[in-house]
Protein backbone atom coordinates (compact mmCIF):
# COMPACT_ATOMS: atom_id res chain seq x y z
CA UNK A 1 0.00 0.00 0.00
CA UNK A 2 1.00 3.44 -1.27
CA UNK A 3 0.97 6.73 0.30
CA UNK A 4 -2.57 8.82 0.04
CA UNK A 5 -2.72 10.44 -3.07
CA UNK A 6 -4.66 13.84 -4.15
CA UNK A 7 -5.50 13.22 -7.80
CA UNK A 8 -8.60 16.04 -8.00
CA UNK A 9 -8.14 19.17 -6.50
CA UNK A 10 -11.37 20.71 -6.73
CA UNK A 11 -13.61 21.86 -4.14
CA UNK A 12 -16.86 19.22 -4.21
CA UNK A 13 -19.74 20.45 -2.45
CA UNK A 14 -20.78 16.96 -1.93
CA UNK A 15 -18.69 14.70 -3.97
CA UNK A 16 -19.74 10.79 -4.22
CA UNK A 17 -20.16 7.80 -5.79
CA UNK A 18 -17.19 7.66 -7.35
CA UNK A 19 -17.42 4.44 -10.41
CA UNK A 20 -14.54 3.27 -12.16
CA UNK A 21 -15.33 2.83 -15.96
CA UNK A 22 -13.75 -0.38 -17.89
CA UNK A 23 -14.46 1.30 -21.45
CA UNK A 24 -12.38 4.14 -21.12
CA UNK A 25 -10.57 3.65 -17.62
CA UNK A 26 -11.77 6.46 -15.80
CA UNK A 27 -12.70 7.29 -12.77
CA UNK A 28 -16.25 8.93 -12.58
CA UNK A 29 -18.01 10.68 -9.81
CA UNK A 30 -20.98 12.98 -8.95
CA UNK A 31 -21.16 16.94 -6.75
CA UNK A 32 -24.76 15.90 -6.02
CA UNK A 33 -25.57 19.46 -5.08
CA UNK A 34 -23.55 21.17 -7.27
CA UNK A 35 -25.27 18.52 -10.17
CA UNK A 36 -22.04 17.99 -11.89
CA UNK A 37 -20.74 14.59 -13.50
CA UNK A 38 -17.04 14.36 -13.28
CA UNK A 39 -14.71 11.91 -14.76
CA UNK A 40 -10.41 11.63 -13.86
CA UNK A 41 -8.57 10.22 -16.48
CA UNK A 42 -5.06 8.19 -14.43
CA UNK A 43 -2.86 8.16 -17.65
CA UNK A 44 -3.41 12.04 -18.73
CA UNK A 45 -3.96 12.83 -14.37
CA UNK A 46 -6.68 15.43 -15.70
CA UNK A 47 -10.43 15.89 -14.83
CA UNK A 48 -13.25 17.17 -16.52
CA UNK A 49 -17.12 17.58 -16.01
CA UNK A 50 -18.85 15.27 -18.55
CA UNK A 51 -22.47 16.43 -17.65
CA UNK A 52 -24.33 19.00 -15.79
CA UNK A 53 -27.49 20.47 -14.47
CA UNK A 54 -28.79 17.22 -13.14
CA UNK A 55 -29.11 16.62 -9.28
CA UNK A 56 -27.25 13.00 -9.98
CA UNK A 57 -27.37 10.73 -6.30
CA UNK A 58 -26.20 7.64 -8.15
CA UNK A 59 -25.54 5.76 -11.28
CA UNK A 60 -24.55 2.96 -13.32
CA UNK A 61 -22.65 2.20 -16.24
CA UNK A 62 -24.97 0.03 -19.61
CA UNK A 63 -23.52 -2.28 -21.13
CA UNK A 64 -23.03 0.04 -24.23
CA UNK A 65 -21.20 2.69 -22.09
CA UNK A 66 -23.67 5.11 -21.47
CA UNK A 67 -24.58 6.29 -17.75
CA UNK A 68 -28.10 5.18 -16.20
CA UNK A 69 -28.36 8.01 -13.96
CA UNK A 70 -30.92 8.19 -10.75
CA UNK A 71 -31.70 11.98 -10.05
CA UNK A 72 -33.65 13.82 -7.98
CA UNK A 73 -37.55 14.14 -8.52
CA UNK A 74 -36.59 11.04 -8.11
CA UNK A 75 -36.01 10.40 -11.82
CA UNK A 76 -34.25 7.86 -14.01
CA UNK A 77 -32.43 8.61 -17.39
CA UNK A 78 -30.18 7.14 -19.74
CA UNK A 79 -27.20 9.76 -20.63
CA UNK A 80 -25.42 9.35 -23.80
CA UNK A 81 -23.73 10.83 -26.94
CA UNK A 82 -24.78 14.40 -25.63
CA UNK A 83 -28.21 13.58 -24.76
CA UNK A 84 -30.80 12.34 -21.54
CA UNK A 85 -33.53 10.06 -21.97
CA UNK A 86 -36.25 9.07 -19.92
CA UNK A 87 -36.98 5.79 -18.10
CA UNK A 88 -38.69 6.88 -15.02
CA UNK A 89 -40.39 10.51 -14.80
CA UNK A 90 -41.04 10.16 -10.66
CA UNK A 91 -42.15 8.15 -8.18
CA UNK A 92 -45.39 8.73 -6.55
CA UNK A 93 -44.90 9.75 -3.01
CA UNK A 94 -41.63 10.55 -3.19
CA UNK A 95 -41.97 14.10 -5.04
CA UNK A 96 -39.43 15.54 -2.31
CA UNK A 97 -36.84 12.93 -2.93
CA UNK A 98 -33.51 12.27 -4.69
CA UNK A 99 -32.05 8.98 -5.00
CA UNK A 100 -28.83 8.12 -3.32
CA UNK A 101 -26.55 5.14 -3.71
CA UNK A 102 -27.11 2.78 -6.43
CA UNK A 103 -25.50 -0.68 -7.90
CA UNK A 104 -26.10 -2.70 -10.73
CA UNK A 105 -26.70 -6.11 -10.49
CA UNK A 106 -24.98 -9.10 -12.11
CA UNK A 107 -28.09 -9.53 -14.58
CA UNK A 108 -28.12 -5.87 -15.13
CA UNK A 109 -30.71 -4.82 -12.93
CA UNK A 110 -30.09 -2.02 -10.42
CA UNK A 111 -31.33 -1.72 -6.47
CA UNK A 112 -31.49 1.76 -5.83
CA UNK A 113 -32.03 3.85 -2.81
CA UNK A 114 -33.96 6.96 -2.11
CA UNK A 115 -33.07 9.99 0.50
CA UNK A 116 -36.01 12.26 0.90
CA UNK A 117 -35.20 16.40 1.72
CA UNK A 118 -38.04 16.93 4.06
CA UNK A 119 -35.98 14.29 6.83
CA UNK A 120 -38.43 11.29 6.20
CA UNK A 121 -37.70 8.09 5.54
CA UNK A 122 -36.68 6.51 1.65
CA UNK A 123 -36.97 3.27 0.84
CA UNK A 124 -34.77 0.97 -2.00
CA UNK A 125 -36.04 -0.03 -5.34
CA UNK A 126 -35.24 -2.61 -8.11
CA UNK A 127 -35.59 -1.58 -11.61
CA UNK A 128 -35.51 -4.51 -13.91
CA UNK A 129 -34.09 -4.95 -17.26
CA UNK A 130 -37.31 -3.72 -18.68
CA UNK A 131 -37.34 -0.75 -16.50
CA UNK A 132 -39.90 -1.29 -14.00
CA UNK A 133 -39.37 -0.22 -10.51
CA UNK A 134 -40.46 -2.36 -7.56
CA UNK A 135 -40.26 -1.58 -3.84
CA UNK A 136 -37.79 -3.82 -1.87
CA UNK A 137 -37.43 -2.21 1.68
CA UNK A 138 -39.10 1.00 2.64
CA UNK A 139 -38.91 2.93 6.17
CA UNK A 140 -34.91 3.76 5.65
CA UNK A 141 -33.77 6.29 7.25
CA UNK A 142 -31.49 6.73 4.78
CA UNK A 143 -30.42 4.38 2.17
CA UNK A 144 -26.66 4.56 1.26
CA UNK A 145 -23.52 2.71 0.25
CA UNK A 146 -24.35 -1.08 -1.02
CA UNK A 147 -22.39 -4.02 -1.94
CA UNK A 148 -22.22 -7.96 -2.93
CA UNK A 149 -20.09 -10.35 -1.08
CA UNK A 150 -17.83 -12.02 -3.72
CA UNK A 151 -19.70 -15.16 -4.34
CA UNK A 152 -23.05 -13.20 -4.28
CA UNK A 153 -24.60 -15.03 -1.41
CA UNK A 154 -24.99 -11.46 0.28
CA UNK A 155 -26.33 -7.90 -0.30
CA UNK A 156 -24.98 -5.33 1.90
CA UNK A 157 -26.70 -2.08 2.94
CA UNK A 158 -25.74 1.01 4.70
CA UNK A 159 -28.85 2.66 6.44
CA UNK A 160 -26.74 6.45 7.22
CA UNK A 161 -29.60 7.63 9.88
CA UNK A 162 -29.06 4.37 11.82
CA UNK A 163 -25.35 4.32 11.80
CA UNK A 164 -25.99 0.36 10.38
CA UNK A 165 -24.64 -1.82 7.99
CA UNK A 166 -27.17 -4.44 7.17
CA UNK A 167 -26.41 -7.74 5.39
CA UNK A 168 -29.19 -9.40 3.74
CA UNK A 169 -29.62 -13.17 1.76
CA UNK A 170 -29.26 -12.70 -1.84
CA UNK A 171 -30.61 -14.45 -4.48
CA UNK A 172 -29.11 -13.57 -8.23
CA UNK A 173 -31.45 -15.77 -10.01
CA UNK A 174 -34.54 -13.71 -8.58
CA UNK A 175 -32.79 -10.77 -7.23
CA UNK A 176 -34.62 -11.14 -3.97
CA UNK A 177 -33.60 -10.24 -0.51
CA UNK A 178 -34.27 -11.88 2.69
CA UNK A 179 -32.73 -12.48 6.11
CA UNK A 180 -31.85 -8.61 7.18
CA UNK A 181 -29.13 -9.00 10.05
CA UNK A 182 -27.33 -6.16 11.24
CA UNK A 183 -23.80 -6.28 10.43
CA UNK A 184 -22.55 -3.16 11.59
CA UNK A 185 -23.17 -0.41 14.32
CA UNK A 186 -21.42 2.54 14.23
CA UNK A 187 -21.32 4.59 18.02
CA UNK A 188 -22.64 7.92 17.65
CA UNK A 189 -19.28 9.81 18.03
CA UNK A 190 -17.59 7.48 15.49
CA UNK A 191 -19.38 9.49 12.76
CA UNK A 192 -21.68 8.08 9.79
CA UNK A 193 -21.31 5.12 7.68
CA UNK A 194 -21.77 6.94 4.42
CA UNK A 195 -20.97 4.64 0.53
CA UNK A 196 -19.53 1.22 0.52
CA UNK A 197 -17.81 -0.96 -1.78
CA UNK A 198 -16.26 -4.75 -1.36
CA UNK A 199 -13.00 -6.07 -2.38
CA UNK A 200 -12.00 -9.54 -3.96
CA UNK A 201 -11.39 -11.07 -0.46
CA UNK A 202 -14.88 -10.13 0.72
CA UNK A 203 -13.94 -7.46 3.14
CA UNK A 204 -16.26 -4.25 3.25
CA UNK A 205 -15.43 -0.53 2.99
CA UNK A 206 -17.13 1.89 4.68
CA UNK A 207 -16.54 5.76 4.14
CA UNK A 208 -17.26 7.59 7.26
CA UNK A 209 -18.64 11.12 7.04
CA UNK A 210 -17.85 13.15 10.01
CA UNK A 211 -15.36 11.35 11.20
CA UNK A 212 -12.09 11.57 8.22
CA UNK A 213 -11.58 8.20 7.57
CA UNK A 214 -12.25 5.01 5.74
CA UNK A 215 -12.96 1.87 7.71
CA UNK A 216 -12.38 -1.96 6.56
CA UNK A 217 -14.26 -4.99 8.08
CA UNK A 218 -13.96 -8.54 7.60
CA UNK A 219 -17.04 -10.18 6.13
CA UNK A 220 -18.82 -11.17 9.46
CA UNK A 221 -18.17 -7.65 10.74
CA UNK A 222 -15.07 -7.30 12.50
CA UNK A 223 -13.17 -4.00 11.66
CA UNK A 224 -9.27 -4.82 10.64
CA UNK A 225 -8.15 -1.29 9.66
CA UNK A 226 -8.60 2.42 9.11
CA UNK A 227 -7.48 4.70 6.67
CA UNK A 228 -6.83 8.50 7.76
CA UNK A 229 -7.81 11.14 5.43
CA UNK A 230 -7.04 15.24 5.73
CA UNK A 231 -10.82 16.31 5.53
CA UNK A 232 -13.62 15.33 7.79
CA UNK A 233 -16.59 14.18 5.41
CA UNK A 234 -15.79 11.44 3.74
CA UNK A 235 -18.52 10.03 1.62
CA UNK A 236 -17.87 6.98 -0.64
CA UNK A 237 -15.20 4.71 -2.42
CA UNK A 238 -14.13 2.38 -5.18
CA UNK A 239 -11.43 0.52 -6.47
CA UNK A 240 -10.33 1.04 -10.10
CA UNK A 241 -6.89 1.16 -12.47
CA UNK A 242 -4.82 -1.75 -12.92
CA UNK A 243 -6.32 -5.13 -11.60
CA UNK A 244 -8.98 -2.66 -9.73
CA UNK A 245 -6.01 -1.96 -7.46
CA UNK A 246 -6.31 1.51 -6.52
CA UNK A 247 -8.77 2.74 -4.29
CA UNK A 248 -10.43 6.05 -4.96
CA UNK A 249 -12.07 8.16 -1.98
CA UNK A 250 -14.83 11.17 -2.73
CA UNK A 251 -15.34 13.62 0.11
CA UNK A 252 -17.75 16.36 0.43
CA UNK A 253 -16.74 20.01 1.33
CA UNK A 254 -20.41 21.80 1.88
CA UNK A 255 -21.33 25.44 1.57
CA UNK A 256 -18.50 26.17 4.28
CA UNK A 257 -15.65 23.75 3.72
CA UNK A 258 -13.50 23.98 7.14
CA UNK A 259 -10.46 22.54 5.38
CA UNK A 260 -8.14 23.17 2.11
CA UNK A 261 -8.71 19.68 0.76
CA UNK A 262 -12.31 19.11 1.98
CA UNK A 263 -13.75 18.22 -1.47
CA UNK A 264 -11.42 16.90 -3.41
CA UNK A 265 -10.74 13.23 -4.79
CA UNK A 266 -8.38 10.92 -3.44
CA UNK A 267 -6.63 7.65 -4.34
CA UNK A 268 -4.72 5.13 -2.42
CA UNK A 269 -2.35 3.01 -5.12
CA UNK A 270 -2.54 -0.84 -4.37
CA UNK A 271 -4.78 -0.30 -1.64
CA UNK A 272 -5.91 -3.92 -1.58
CA UNK A 273 -8.00 -5.55 -4.82
CA UNK A 274 -10.86 -4.94 -6.00
CA UNK A 275 -13.43 -6.46 -7.95
CA UNK A 276 -15.56 -4.54 -11.06
CA UNK A 277 -19.16 -3.69 -10.53
CA UNK A 278 -21.79 -5.03 -12.35
CA UNK A 279 -22.79 -2.93 -15.55
CA UNK A 280 -26.69 -2.06 -15.92
CA UNK A 281 -28.43 -3.17 -19.14
CA UNK A 282 -32.06 -1.45 -18.69
CA UNK A 283 -33.83 -1.18 -22.08
CA UNK A 284 -36.55 1.30 -22.82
Amino acid sequence: MEKLQVVVRENCHLGENPLWNPFDRELYWTDINFKKLYSFSPDQKGYRVICQGEMVGGFTIQTDGSLLLFADGPGIKIWGKGKLIPVIESIPGEENSRFNDVIAEPTGGVFCGTLSFNHLPGNLYYLSTEGKLTEVIENLFCSNGIGFSPDLKYFYLTDSGLRVIYRFNYDSSTSKLSGRQTLVEIPEEQGVPDGLTVDAKGCLWSARYSDSCVVRYRPKGKEIGRIDLPTKKVTSLTFGGEEYRDLYITTAGGDKPEGETDGYLFCLPQAGRGLPEFLSRIEI
